[in-house]
């Protein structure tokens, strides 16, 4: 059995190892916010009071998820990196009012670009999510020790936006697929999130079984990852495995797709009743378990 991994490791890892495109790995580039209509489909779930197990990504399952109020969420992922940015962010929420948020969030530097007076240094995390010092200590008090290392080398890092996130712009666009942006909804969540427990396994999907300790949960959200697994592996993943995992009734969402062309229409799964769940716009295939 390996070594578990360090703060070190991780910090080495983000500042070493990040290529954001290249797959999916124990330190690879993040996602800054989710692609999802999470705001369109999340409150069609009865999450109050449950126990909730989704993908860690963007840190944006969570954060929307976090406003139906379950009574605990635990986050997974094979990239560890994500784990830090999604705890970066609840403290933003936190410690920023919605004006903040936004104006640290969703500072589009891109728009800083000019072909005349380019400049690596615009791209900079430390010239860009790190510039206002003031407003990072602020956050920084909500972070524990491990977390708030891992930031401190960061934003004195050169790393850019190239470096760290997938998607190069963190723009207005990001604010159509969150629920927090909505400023009476961002000050809900700033009451709701520190009574929800909330945890992170570092772990793939198809290894989790074997990492919840035997917990099991009331509803599972998946995101997209069918789309990067084996037809084959998932298929046996859901029949043999996902069931473990749920309790009695217990739902899971194992695929999403925004727009309504659908390809698992008529997929059916043993031991579980299949339902199709279109909203305004998205759709899931939602299992519900035995």
């Amino acid at each position: 059995m390996s070594e578990p991994y360090t703060i070190e490791d991780d910090i080495k890892g983000a500042l070493v190892a990040i290529h954001p495109h290249d797959g999916f790995k124990k330190h690879g580039g993040i996602y800054a916010f989710t692609n999802e209509y999470l705001n369109n489909y999340v409150p069609l779930f009865d999450l109050a009071g449950k126990d909730v197990l989704t993908v860690t990504s963007s840190g944006d399952h969570a954060l929307n998820i976090a406003l139906e109020n379950p009574k605990s969420i635990t986050c997974f992922d094979i990239n560890r990196i994500a784990k830090y940015w999604s705890e970066f962010k609840m403290a933003g929420v936190l410690a920023l009012s919605p004006k903040e948020f936004k104006q640290l969030f969703l500072n589009d530097f891109v728009k800083k670009y000019n072909d005349r007076a380019y400049s690596k240094q615009l791209f900079e995390l430390r010239n860009t999510l790190f510039s206002d010092e003031k407003m990072y200590q602020r956050i920084r008090q909500s972070l524990d020790k491990d977390t708030a290392h891992f930031w401190d080398v960061i934003s004195e890092s050169d790393l850019t936006r190239y470096d760290l996130f997938r998607e190069v712009s963190m723009s207005e666009f990001w604010k159509n697929f969150n629920s927090y942006f909505d400023d009476a909804k961002y000050k809900k969540l700033q009451k709701t999130l520190p009574g929800i427990g909330i945890k992170y396994i570092d772990s793939d999907l198809l290894e989790l079984p074997g990492r919840v300790d035997g917990a099991r949960y009331d509803t599972v959200f998946t995101s997209n990852i069918y789309d990067y697994v084996p037809d084959i592996k998932y298929r046996v993943f859901i029949e043999k495995q996902l069931g473990k995992m749920l309790k009695p009734c217990g739902h899971a969402q194992v695929y999403h797709a925004s727009g309504f062309g659908f390809e698992w229409e008529n997929f059916r799964f043993k031991g579980f009743d299949s339902n199709i769940v279109k909203s305004e716009k998205s759709t899931l295939h939602v299992l519900q378990s035995n």
